[in-house]
């Protein structure tokens, strides 16, 4: 099996770093000015430089990010993939309602319009997509950004529709059991790792034991989803290329260890 995958860097650090040091250089020159400066001169002078760091931290995270899907982009397509860095709305949809359901099971609330890239096949025989998806929670002061890095293939005859299995976080284990629809397999080792939501039937049925055994090594953050007519590998968080392809070569190996790969659509 491939070395585990890990999330790309949100660059929090480097936000705290930089800042730290504006809020420095501000307190500095306000220590240097005169008692006679009047109080809104004083504030002017002392939140400049943490302004400044506020900005520059934007403008590098922005530059970062762009550099991280460029690499994706070159990676992805020496691979045989077509990638879209910026698809329109209808790309958008159109990659996104076969697996539609994801939008509950994953709370990928803006739905088709949180895509921010997609990498679609280019050759075929095997129907699958790539695409990292992001949405905003929180309003005025406070936001938080949420990234889903997916794939998915295309299936036919696929039996154990409707099932979901999650290898969860700290936070992702007390929402998912909150919602009270978890099942047991009867694999001490897989239940007390993964969270698993659907019918039992189900859910053994795609959960073969050659697949839970694949996804022993799994990290916090990835699931499994599978519905009528397709499979996917969602993984909570952003990857670099490097990484993405750990998640892509990863995935895929798991889906032909656990026998999936001959019921993939051809195309």
């Amino acid at each position: 099996m491939s070395t585990p995958y890990r999330r790309s860097s949100q660059h929090g650090l480097m936000w705290i770093v930089i800042v730290f040091i504006g809020i420095g250089v501000g307190i500095a020159l306000g220590s240097l000015l005169q008692k006679s400066v009047p109080w809104w001169c004083a504030a002017l002078v002392i939140m400049a430089p943490i302004l400044a760091a506020i900005a520059l931290s934007v403008i590098l995270t922005i530059g970062m990010s762009r550099q991280r899907v460029r690499g994706i982009q070159f990676a992805l397509e020496r691979q045989g993939f077509l990638m879209d860095t910026n698809p329109g709305a209808d790309r958008r949809r159109e990659v996104f309602l076969p697996v539609i359901e994801l939008q509950t099971r994953l709370q990928l609330a803006n739905g088709a319009e949180g895509i921010q890239w997609l990498a679609l096949n280019a050759k075929p025989p095997v129907s699958r997509c790539l695409f990292e998806h992001m949405r905003i929670t929180g309003s005025g002061k406070s936001t938080q950004v949420h990234l889903h890095t997916i794939i998915a293939w295309a299936v036919e005859d696929m039996p154990g529709a409707n099932v979901s299995a999650f290898r969860p976080h700290a936070l992702q284990r007390g929402f998912l059991s909150r919602r009270g629809e978890t099942v047991t397999i009867g694999d001490e080792r897989f239940d007390e790792r993964w969270l698993t939501l659907g019918n039992i039937a189900d859910a053994k049925t795609f959960l073969t034991e050659a697949m839970r055994d694949a996804l022993a090594d799994s990290p916090r953050g990835e699931s499994w989803h599978v519905g009528p007519g397709w499979i996917a590998c969602a993984f909570d968080g952003s990857l670099d290329a490097r990484n993405l392809e750990a998640f892509r070569r990863r995935s895929e190996e798991i889906v032909r260890r656990s026998g999936w790969a001959e019921r993939i659509r051809k195309a």
